[in-house]
């Protein structure tokens, strides 16, 4: 019999720390200078003129940056807000919170575990870790406490990671079993335009996500997407005083 899940915490229902989705960012007049004068360098890259302050009310200087819904200074702080919120809550959510999740899941999901395909993914896994390393041209031991700040013993914490995503896939599979079952290159095409739109480079995603991959992984994408989207909304962005 197959490793599968019995029951599950639903996203909804999952408890944290008090305060553990308040999020502390710089004030947001030094967030604004900081895209303002990425703004003018871009411009000033692409057209060769130095920007003016009494120029970013032109709706032009936008149109000519790819930024064509936004109309103004106004207009490109709004958006800026929105751009610098979505960006910190996904590096919070892989930094932070889908490590929490994971812990969470792994310890409070009820499963049914064939000991032999766990250990195939466990040693698969390791492999995956190994080869990182390589990557780096480090060793296993080395590249995990440089790189993933492991301590002690590295291979337990590594396994336990194993563990924890291994849970994390039986979770998402069963979640998303009916769109697993029906997944094409026509869902895979639909995804990467999806994530073309979000900004992200189409090229460097066929590179870095291979159908193959897309396929196998198909559940646990889905899944992060969605925890992803309920969770970034649950976030309070607190920006610092000057």
């Amino acid at each position: 019999m197959r490793s599968k899940v019995i029951d599950y915490f639903s996203k909804e229902a999952i408890p944290f720390p008090e305060g553990y989705l308040d999020i502390q960012i710089p004030a947001w007049t030094l967030i604004e200078d900081s895209y303002l004068a990425e703004l003018k360098a871009l411009f000033h890259q692409t057209s060769g003129h130095l920007l003016q302050e009494e120029e970013l009310d032109n709706p032009l200087v936008y149109t000519s940056l790819g930024l064509s819904d936004i109309h103004g200074l106004d207009d490109f702080r709004r958006w800026l807000r929105c751009d610098y919120q979505h960006k910190q809550a996904y590096k919070i959510y892989y930094s932070k919170l889908r490590p929490y999740l994971l812990a969470f899941h792994a310890e409070s999901a009820q499963v049914i575990i064939n000991q032999e395909e766990y250990l195939v993914f466990e040693e698969n896994y390791i492999d995956q870790m190994r080869q990182h390393a390589a990557d780096y041209d480090e060793r296993l031991r080395t590249y995990a406490q440089n790189y993933l700040g492991l301590k002690g013993n590295v291979m337990t914490h590594i396994k336990e990671q194993a563990y924890e995503e291994f849970i994390f896939r039986l979770i998402a599979n069963h979640r998303y079993s009916k769109e697993i079952e029906q997944v094409d290159e026509l869902a895979y095409d639909t995804y990467i335009q999806k994530k073309s739109l979000e900004g992200y480079d189409p090229i460097n995603l066929f590179h870095d996500l291979p159908f193959d991959f897309f396929r196998d992984r198909y559940g646990e994408i889905l899944y992060n997407e969605e925890l992803f989207d309920y969770f970034s909304n649950q976030f309070n962005f607190e920006p610092r005083n000057l």
